[in-house]
């Protein structure tokens, strides 16, 4: 085993070392490749997370070298966990950059689930308890894998803010269809609760009276800015929708600003490196609509498919979809059933990829919950823009019906 592995790996499993330390293990100079894999830097709210080295293989003109480490998972047992609050950004970075990087998340004896790394970092889970982090990064001189293990604690019940309330965690929007219900006058307060990068609360209270709406904008519980409360007087909350964003504008406020963004959506596809999809669904979920493949099967509903393996859907139609997506929060958490007391009925399953993670969702007709309505409403969106193309057009039409 090579000796400065070894130790990493001994170190890491009394807690000792530190993700951000002095260490420049496989540090490049002059664009020559590193002797050993490098060592990342990993942190949340600039605050080193430690982590364990495990298995890997490394070659270059002096030979290879690689270990017998015991699996990442095993090796975290045995590490104290770092804090983190809900939705926290774990940065990730590398002095020599690897060419690919899965990171593989897992709670408890579960399964692990691929999450999306988004410039150099991923959004730590919303949900209290204790997740392990598995990093597996591939050069073109081999490949290692990393791990850390990290604590999701619950904030305080203030923090929280009442039910209902609009959460945006860095991008990530939970009840957004309050704003728009406050426009419609269906609700005469609402609070817009922003999560900065170390987890500390920003507010927007809004209040409409005949006069107008009441701003009230509180910075009180940021531990990193400048904590006071600002408070004006505005004519009307605009929403203002295009293919790539979405923004909720206060208008004609009082003081410095007359306009106020409280919310900002950005739902660019050309921003992102990779977004995919397959959707199964039907009875049985004989139908399939795979972006991922280029595949399309039809269930013909005579006990046979017909399928295709060309098909694909165009720019416009796959930034409708990630929109529909985006706004939903996908990369949340959804409470979702397969449960249905129909027979038969029609039940989802929806795998999601975005750059280098992926998101699974499964769900029936029956599920009429908050989640399920939405994911049944995106699969619509995806059925019916696929149902419009000519490739589908041209399939052959079905021959029966499911009794």
């Amino acid at each position: 085993m090579n000796i400065k592995w070894k130790a990493l790996i001994v170190a890491s499993l009394v807690g000792l070392l530190m993700g951000c330390g002095s260490k420049e293990g496989g540090k490049v100079e002059g664009g020559a490749s590193p002797t050993e894999p490098p060592i990342p830097s990993l942190t949340v709210d600039g605050v080193a997370v430690p982590y364990i080295g495990g298995g890997f293989s490394w070659t270059t003109e002096h030979g290879t070298s690689m270990t017998d480490a015991a699996p990442v998972r095993e090796g975290l047992e045995k590490v104290k966990a770092a804090k983190a609050a809900p939705g926290a950004v774990l940065n990730i970075t590398f002095s020599y950059p690897p060419q690919k990087l899965i990171v593989l998340q897992s709670e408890g004896e579960g399964g692990a689930i691929q999450v999306p790394v988004e410039q150099d970092a991923i959004t730590l889970p919303s949900e209290a308890g204790v997740y392990m982090i598995e990093l597996n990064a591939e050069w073109k001189e081999g490949h290692a894998s990393y791990g850390t293990k990290i604590e999701i604690t619950e904030p305080s019940t203030d923090k929280m803010g009442k039910p209902g309330e609009v959460i945006d965690m860095h991008g990530n929007v939970e009840n957004i269809e309050l704003l728009d219900s406050f426009i419609a006058g269906d609700l005469e307060q609402l609070r817009i609760t922003h999560y900065t990068i170390e987890g500390d609360p920003i507010y927007h209270d809004l209040t409409a009276s005949q006069e107008g709406i009441a701003l009230r904008y509180d910075t009180t519980e940021d531990k990193f800015g400048t904590p006071k409360v600002y408070n004006y007087s505005c004519g009307r909350l605009d929403r203002s929708e295009t293919d790539t964003s979405l923004t909720y504008t206060l208008k004609n406020c009082t003081g410095e600003y007359k306009d106020i963004v409280v919310l900002d959506i950005d739902y660019d596809l050309t921003k992102q490196d990779y977004f995919a999809f397959e959707l199964q669904y039907g009875v049985g979920e004989k139908n399939i609509i795979d972006t991922i493949q280029g595949r399309l099967v039809k269930d013909l509903q005579s006990g046979e498919v017909t399928e295709v393996s060309d098909f694909k859907l165009g720019p416009d139609q796959m930034q409708a979809i990630y929109k529909q997506l985006k706004l939903s929060n996908f990369l949340g958490e959804k409470k979702l059933s397969n449960a249905c007391n129909k027979d038969p009925h029609v039940s989802y399953q929806l795998q999601v990829k975005i750059n280098g993670g992926a998101r699974d969702f499964s769900w029936s007709e029956c599920d009429d919950s908050r989640h399920g309505a939405q994911m049944t409403k995106i699969a619509g969106e995806m059925i019916a823009l696929t149902t419009s193309t000519d490739l589908y057009k041209r399939l052959p039409d079905t021959k029966g019906a499911h009794d």
